[in-house]
């Protein structure tokens, strides 16, 4: 099982860098990233904020229920369900095969009075914050993914607070996993390439159990003398 799961690893390692799309501020351009199209210095302020707030999957304006992969991505959930039901899983998303790869996230919506607005022409807004120290989801600040709750929190609230994070999650944080929301690329492609050879060791130890079941089943039973 050993070496057939490290073979699988190793093809993974060898394979390409797809770092997958980030997101746009239009259809269009995430379209055109998807398609190889690397943004401008210019351009970098409204793609990384456009990461916080539309669909990594198909460019449309995030909303709930949104998700995130293991990575980090966000994504609307009916996108993802879309895609896994008619098997057009891009590259950049390998690692998510099911919906059970994906966690359903519990964002905290900013008071209206006091929710930001973009100069986005679809007029989409920073629409949450984290629920404990109030800073924005907008790229600004790093924010976690506590798994399996789906609850969404500032890195500053779980270093400065993090009695109220356990409360919220309703547990101690530190035994949670800790995802990070848009992480940076190279990160994202590491938790990626990470999420691909787990499930390469999985399957290959579920092929090893399955031969070895049917080894066993084939040999002839003993008859006593």
């Amino acid at each position: 099982v050993a070496h057939q799961a490290m073979d699988a690893v190793l093809r993974l390692r060898g394979g390409g860098g797809d770092g997958g799309s980030t997101g746009t501020e239009s259809r269009e351009t995430m379209l055109k990233m998807r398609a190889g199209y690397k943004p401008q210095k210019a351009d970098r302020k409204a793609l990384e904020r456009a990461r916080w707030t539309r669909c990594a999957l198909g460019g449309e304006r995030l909303a709930v229920p949104i998700v995130c992969d293991g990575v980090g991505t966000l994504y609307n959930k009916t996108a993802v369900l879309e895609a896994l039901v008619k098997k057009n899983v891009p590259n950049s998303m390998k690692h998510v095969r099911n919906i059970k790869d994906v966690t359903e996230l519990k964002l905290t919506p900013k008071p209206k009075d006091t929710a930001e607005k973009t100069d986005d022409p679809d007029g989409t807004g920073l629409d949450f914050q984290c629920p404990v120290t109030g800073l924005d989801f907008n790229g600004m600040y790093k924010f976690y993914a506590v798994s399996p709750s789906g609850h969404v929190v500032s890195e500053k609230a779980t270093k400065e607070f993090p009695d109220a994070v356990s409360d919220l999650v309703g547990g101690d944080v530190r035994r949670n996993e800790m995802i990070p929301i848009n992480p940076p690329e190279e990160e994202a492609a590491e938790r990626r390439l990470t999420l691909l050879e787990k499930q390469a060791m999985r399957d290959a130890t579920k092929k090893m159990k399955k031969k070895r079941k049917r080894t066993d089943e084939s040999k002839p039973i003993p008859t006593g003398a």
